[in-house]
C-alpha cells in the first residue's frame, strides 16, 4: 500500500551530475581503501545512511526515507527502504510524492569522483499496484 503526501520542492545539485563528471575506477584500485559512499544533493558523503536521502534533486522527487541496510562493502550495497517517488501523474508539478514501504535498494558503480569514491547508480525495487516496479538512475 503506498501513502500519499503533499510534492515538496527538492534543491541541492543532481547526483547524476558528480557522477557524469566522474571516472570509473575498480574497488581494487583505490589507494585509500575508503569504502564508496552515496552522495547527498549538497554533496555530502553519506556512508550507511539511515534516511531521508534525496536521491532526485530536481523534479522527480524521489528519496530513501529509512533505509536498513544489509551489506555495503566496496562494490554494492543493499538494503531495505521506505521508497519516497513523485510518480508524475499526470505531471510531476500536479502529482504528490508516494510512499512505498519495504522497498530494496542497491547501490552499485562505485566511482572516483572529485567527492571521493561513491556509489553511481542507485536502484529501487518497490511495488505499485501489485506489480513490482523498478527506478534506476
Amino acid at each position: 500500500m503506498s501513502i500519499h503526501r503533499p510534492s515538496r520542492p527538492l534543491i541541492g545539485a543532481l547526483l547524476a551530475a558528480a557522477a557524469a563528471s566522474a571516472v570509473a575506477v575498480p574497488a581494487s584500485a583505490t589507494a585509500s581503501g575508503q569504502l564508496p559512499a552515496l552522495l547527498s544533493c549538497s554533496g555530502k558523503r553519506l556512508v550507511r545512511p539511515t534516511g531521508p536521502v534525496v536521491i532526485a534533486c530536481a523534479d522527480a522527487n524521489a528519496e530513501l526515507l529509512r533505509t536498513h541496510w544489509s551489506s555495503w562493502t566496496r562494490t554494492a550495497a543493499t538494503g531495505t527502504t521506505d521508497w519516497a517517488q513523485n510518480l508524475c501523474t499526470p505531471t510531476c508539478a500536479a502529482s504528490r510524492i508516494t510512499d512505498f514501504p519495504n522497498s530494496g535498494v542497491r547501490l552499485s558503480k562505485p566511482t572516483e569522483t572529485s567527492h571521493g569514491l561513491v556509489f553511481e547508480t542507485v536502484t529501487v525495487h518497490y511495488r505499485l499496484h501489485g506489480k513490482t516496479e523498478t527506478y534506476s538512475n
